[in-house]
């Protein structure tokens, strides 16, 4: 984080994310999932590569009888259209993406396994319209499948954990005023002033 007074730096820090995804990887704040939700040219496998989600089951899913999570209701969807045999024993990768629909449901009702975008498109429609409850669904894109408020919250309480929270506690005004403090923590500096500019590059390596 470079914060800068006039042109002239008073102290500047580097904040390295390890992924195992992703090796080059920059945002500036919350521009990132703006970027995102302004749709300005992001191929889906890009927009994958920044949101999908994978969990591993430790057992097989029959195992799990009637428990609930994002990657056993993922594993459930992807044995509906790939067939049981394919979801069979232990160590099932799930890969997947939060809906917004259907509204008002929890979220690991809302899971969508990444590969359906990737099937045949009588397959995809059927399942999607199934899974988000909308019989009528004519607008398959991905981007307007997913809850972007749940991947902007996400974002945003990742941000408030390694710099926002940080700052507070050492009395540095918040770096990234979109970004509120939790009200736990005492913040007597909510904003930069005018004369500062902030710049901040998330490297994922």
């Amino acid at each position: 984080i470079s914060i800068i007074q006039q042109d002239k730096k008073i102290s500047q820090c580097v904040i390295f994310f390890f992924s195992s995804r992703r090796r080059h990887t920059r945002c500036s704040g919350v521009s990132w999932a703006r970027r995102c939700v302004q749709e300005t040219g992001l191929e889906d496998e890009e927009l994958i590569d920044y949101i999908g989600e994978s969990r591993v089951l430790s057992k097989s899913l029959s195992e799990y009888n009637e428990q609930k999570g994002v990657a056993i209701n993922s594993a459930k969807r992807l044995s509906e259209f790939l067939g049981q045999d394919v979801i069979q024993g232990k160590g099932l990768n799930c890969h997947f993406i939060i809906s917004k629909r259907p509204f008002g449901a929890a979220v690991n009702e809302r899971v969508i396994p990444i590969s359906i975008f990737s099937t045949d498109d009588v397959v995809k429609k059927k399942f999607l319209r199934k899974w988000l409850k909308e019989p009528n669904l004519q607008d398959f894109d991905m981007k307007s499948i997913l809850d972007w408020d749940y991947y902007i919250e996400r974002l945003g309480n990742t941000i408030q954990k390694l710099i926002v929270i940080p700052a507070a506690l050492q009395s540095v005004s918040n770096p990234v005023p979109e970004v509120k403090p939790p009200e736990s923590v005492s913040y007597t500096h909510l904003t930069l002033p005018t004369i500062y500019s902030v710049q901040i590059s998330v490297v994922a390596v």
